[in-house]
């Protein structure tokens, strides 16, 4: 009997690479590193007949490889020497009423869309992300918040904006419309300075050793990039917005709207201490980690996580999600300290009569040693109906019923 591979398994993937021969049962063949660990992300996959439901396992890249879990099996407790950041969050997580706050005056459309960056002790960087579009610098010294961005389609107003991230004094939107805004942050407060145009759909940015790097979605509309022009999740892009390398595997479909919804929201984070790359999506479990050349290091994966169910129809051209049953959504903010990520969990839960309640588990990963660890959970109710923490080195921002809040002291 001839060999029989299995269409829909990853394992095989590398050998469908580009320039390898093809060898038979039994044989191997010569890859290196990198043909091993990078699939090829628009491989032919078999046709789809009928209602699909989503996620299947065996789309998901590097579900079969070694996975380092994210429980709660190990506490903050056990983390040595934590950041103050952490601690705080730590602190805020077993008693809420445990900090001061103070507001800051402005609330936000959706808090699971606020990203903040710090400029120094003094300085934080607020992005209102889509559909808020806004952007805002707070000065802790005079307790002055500047709106620095508004919604618009003119030079230094935002549309679709996913993704915020520092690099020394400048700090980048990106937008989901093919955009990167620049904002000078050498005059206080920052000011607009430029856009860069690039080929795909931004979800996030992130630092490269040469250029910027952006987490893409692919693109159906005129003049975007299709499927088969998407050769990985991460692109690096230069400084005119040209891509000089791409790679990642995206969750893998031939079926735009599949695909756009598992990249959709995701996260990309660069660690300057380690040259690596963290990105995820927003619908999936999975973490993945790779090096400035494009090979996987490691895989995490969030043991306590239930992905939004989707049916897709084929011949309808149709997707239909089950927000009515339990699920999760992840999100990645870092690096902190260096050497840390935040992976925040929100929980989902259904009472089956239209009813949803929320609660976020926050943990940590120390790149440094592959470890995991549990940081606490936040339950709401009452007169909070939804919350969330976000950290960076200096700064830990609160957004409770959409106010937003700086965490001053513990």
């Amino acid at each position: 009997m001839g060999c029989r591979p299995r269409e829909t398994s990853w394992v095989l993937v590398a050998t469908l690479l580009t320039g390898l021969t093809l060898v038979g049962c039994g044989e191997e063949s010569e890859q290196t590193e990198t043909e091993k660990n990078r699939p090829e992300t628009n491989r032919p996959t078999s046709p789809e007949e009928g209602v699909v439901e989503h996620p299947v396992e065996e789309r998901i890249p590097y579900a079969n490889r070694d996975i380092i879990s994210i429980t709660k099996d190990r506490s903050f407790e056990a983390l040595p020497d934590p950041p103050r950041s952490l601690q705080v969050l730590h602190v805020f997580l077993q008693n809420p009423g445990a900090v001061d706050t103070t507001r800051l005056g402005f609330y936000v459309k959706e808090s699971e869309n606020v990203e903040v960056a710090s400029l120094g002790e003094r300085r934080l960087i607020i992005l209102d992300g889509h559909p808020g579009n806004r952007l805002f610098e707070y000065d802790s010294q005079s307790e002055i918040l500047t709106q620095i961005a508004a919604p618009g389609n003119g030079p230094g107003e935002l549309k679709f904006s996913m993704g915020l991230m520092r690099d020394g004094h400048s700090v980048y939107v990106a937008r989901q419309d093919r955009r990167i805004d620049r904002f000078t942050c050498t005059p206080e407060p920052c000011e607009y300075e430029a856009t860069t145009r690039v080929p795909v759909n931004t979800m996030s940015v992130a630092r490269a050793s040469d250029g910027l790097a952006i987490l893409a979605q692919p693109s159906n509309r005129k003049g975007g990039a299709s499927m088969d022009e998407l050769d990985g999740a991460v692109h690096l892009v230069s400084a005119d917005g040209a891509v000089w390398n791409a790679f990642g595997a995206l969750y893998h479909t031939e079926h735009f709207m599949v695909m756009a919804n598992y990249a959709r929201g995701g996260t990309l984070t660069y660690s300057p201490e380690f040259q690596e790359y963290l990105f995820s999506s927003e619908k999936l479990p999975y973490i993945w980690r790779y090096d400035e050349g494009g090979d996987v290091r490691s895989v995490y994966k969030v043991g306590a996580f239930r992905p939004l169910q989707m049916q897709y129809f084929p011949n309808e051209g149709r997707l239909h999600k089950e927000f009515g049953k339990d699920y999760s959504t992840l999100r990645v903010v870092g690096p902190v300290a260096g050497r840390f990520v935040v992976p925040v969990v929100r929980h989902y839960t259904s009472n089956g009569e239209g009813v949803r309640t929320e609660r976020l588990n926050y943990y940590a990963i120390d790149l440094n040693t592959d470890k995991t660890y549990f940081l606490g959970e936040d339950t709401f109710s009452g007169e909070v109906v939804e919350r969330t923490v976000v950290v960076t080195d200096e700064h830990q921002v609160l957004i409770e019923n959409g106010a937003v809040a700086l965490i001053e002291s513990m």
